[in-house]
């Protein structure tokens, strides 16, 4: 005798049937859903932070890295950049900061001289020549 394998039967196959239905069906609803929703992030938006405008003597010595005792050093004999002193506390200016980097700045020019080997020439406010018509013109040094 033939048995007929038919769901209607078989009541194993039937629930199966009815789960991969089920499944089925909850996955095409989720996957509907999925293309409508936003992505959400999971870490909440940070402002970056602006740049500061004021640095405190520690920040510059960590910038130029060098020891505060230079930068006071150099406050109590005039060197180094202009700072504030508000309430008792050392700030430096950014823009101060920056202007006095730029005129630390050596900028070296290398040409090509007239015997064959290169000439170096110095691009710079402390160069010789300044120095020397500073002091009284090329001919006190010839």
């Amino acid at each position: 005798m033939a048995t007929n394998n038919t769901s209607s039967s078989n009541p194993r196959a039937e629930k199966i049937g009815h789960v991969l239905d089920a499944l089925s069906n909850g996955i095409a609803k989720i996957a509907a859903s999925e293309s409508k929703l936003e992505p959400k992030l999971l870490a909440p938006e940070v402002q970056a932070e602006p740049a500061r405008q004021l640095l405190t003597e520690i920040m510059l010595a960590d910038r130029w890295v060098c020891s505060v005792a230079r930068l006071q050093r150099w406050r109590t004999v005039g060197e180094g950049p202009q700072y504030l002193k508000i309430v008792g506390k050392v700030l430096y200016r950014l823009k101060d900061i920056e202007a006095y980097e730029e005129a630390c700045l050596i900028r070296k020019v290398f040409k090509e001289s007239t015997q064959g080997g290169p000439e170096r020439v110095v691009n710079c406010s402390n160069d010789l020549e300044s120095v020397r018509n500073s002091l009284g013109g090329p001919e006190r040094f010839v």
